[in-house]
């Protein structure tokens, strides 16, 4: 039996990354709210403390979603630079990942934030975030046109060996 058919290829790794690191920031989202609406985790209000947090993740997500765009935009173009299709598809592995890392950041940031104030503020943020990393899903045709794929490489990006 040939056991590299059984492998899923680059795209299906690349979705299964994606989906996992989804799921997570969207249980995580729902179990504090669940835990923030049925009073199990009760926040205490304050002011202050609502206000550093607004602050800082406002920060912290305008830096993620910045960095997430500026790095990965270095790293695809790194990645067309790449000899083989082979290397050009790790380099660009490293690119999403890094991507959806730096967007995945402030979306748990926010989460805890909301956790801990029990401001909808955050909640909304995170959403905001989490709308961003949607915009992030992997596709083959994404990666066939970031990275300037041949006809050849098209191939073999549909047919893994």
């Amino acid at each position: 039996m040939n056991t590299n058919k059984m492998k899923p290829g680059f795209s299906a790794q690349l979705k299964i990354l994606y989906s996992t690191l989804a799921a997570g920031q969207l249980l995580f989202a729902g179990l504090a709210f669940a835990l923030n609406k049925t009073g199990i985790w009760l926040a205490v209000p304050d002011k202050n403390l609502s206000l550093a947090l607004t602050i800082a993740l406002s920060i912290v997500s305008i830096s993620g979603i910045s960095m997430s765009y500026f790095l990965y935009r270095i790293k695809t173009t790194a990645a067309k630079q790449k000899d083989t299709l082979a290397a050009k598809l790790t380099e660009y592995r490293i690119a999403c990942t890094l991507r959806w890392a730096l967007l995945e950041f402030p979306a748990f940031l926010s989460i805890a934030a909301f956790l801990f104030s029990g401001d909808v503020l955050f909640f909304i943020g995170f959403g905001i975030v989490f709308l961003i990393f949607v915009a992030a899903r992997p596709s083959p045709e994404k990666t066939a046109l970031e990275l300037d794929l041949s006809s050849d490489e098209l191939q073999g990006l549909a047919n893994p060996s």
